[in-house]
């Protein structure tokens, strides 16, 4: 995003590894855009209108939501938000708006990718069972679609609206479900439950100096100064891996590494 950007281009090896990731994103993009154009009845002859809803698909499903006229609102957002685009796009993605426009060609073969995410979803918390995790499916909890093994979580792929499935439950109810207990209690006011929200959307730098204020980081757990600095500079799936090898060992940490390495969001919670 735009306020680490212009931070980060001048550090050559951290600006020269952003290159190589944009090339590798953009790459991804260009080869789903062209799967998805040879699934057309026609795919030799795509119109316009099909071009632009296939193009709306393949943004949302790479962290790209489609903001339309509001693009200027959405840089804005960046000296506030961590990647408000990609918050965009998870509810986006959610929702099913690339759905909404283009012909029927694009819906159905748009529908068809979603259905495919669906049962690739739904394998993993499969699997997940089988191998003793359990899922949470109340949405009052910060569990919520995440699969616990004792007091380690995992988000299968597409659970990043999780988050605001949260807070939106937690607001209708007027209840909140403890992680780790699972009792449920009366929530906290909304002006407080929003302002959580947004203190973990904070892009790194604000997070970091509410951080260094407070002495604690986005979810509650004190953090010293030390601590908070090596953060930002840290890439999260490292520290992740990291963890994961230390509390449960280089077998079992290499194989959750290999899911955070992929983009699986990992945590721990403590005892």
């Amino acid at each position: 995003e735009a306020i680490m950007g212009r931070w980060l281009d001048r550090v050559p090896p951290i600006a020269a590894g952003k290159r190589a990731f944009t090339t590798y994103l953009n790459a991804i993009r260009v080869y789903a855009m062209e799967t998805l154009v040879r699934a057309l009845p026609d795919p030799a002859h795509p119109t316009i209108e099909q071009g632009r809803a296939l193009a709306s698909f393949v943004n949302v499903g790479t962290g790209r939501g489609n903001v339309g006229r509001f693009r200027q609102v959405m840089n804005g957002a960046t000296y506030v938000l961590w990647s408000p685009s990609l918050y965009l796009s998870q509810v986006q993605a959610v929702i099913g708006q690339p759905l909404w426009k283009g012909t029927g060609d694009t819906r159905a073969v748009i529908a068809k990718r979603y259905a495919r995410w669906i049962a690739a979803s739904a394998t993993m918390y499969a699997i997940g069972s089988m191998l003793g995790t359990e899922s949470e499916t109340d949405p009052r909890s910060s569990d919520f679609r995440k699969m616990r093994f004792g007091n380690e979580r995992l988000s299968p792929p597409g659970t990043g609206a999780g988050p605001m499935a949260v807070l939106m439950a937690r607001l209708a109810t007027g209840e909140t479900k403890n992680a780790d207990t699972g009792k449920i209690t009366e929530a906290q006011s909304p002006e407080t439950l929003i302002a959580r929200f947004l203190r973990t959307k904070f892009n790194p730098a604000l997070d970091l100096a509410f951080t260094l204020k407070s002495g604690k980081n986005a979810i509650g757990q004190p953090t010293s100064k030390a601590e908070a600095v090596g953060n930002l500079v840290t890439p999260m799936s490292m520290r992740d891996i990291y963890k994961a090898m230390r509390d449960d060992g280089i077998p079992a940490g290499s194989a959750l590494g290999l899911l955070i390495f992929f983009g699986v969001p990992y945590e721990k919670h403590d005892e």
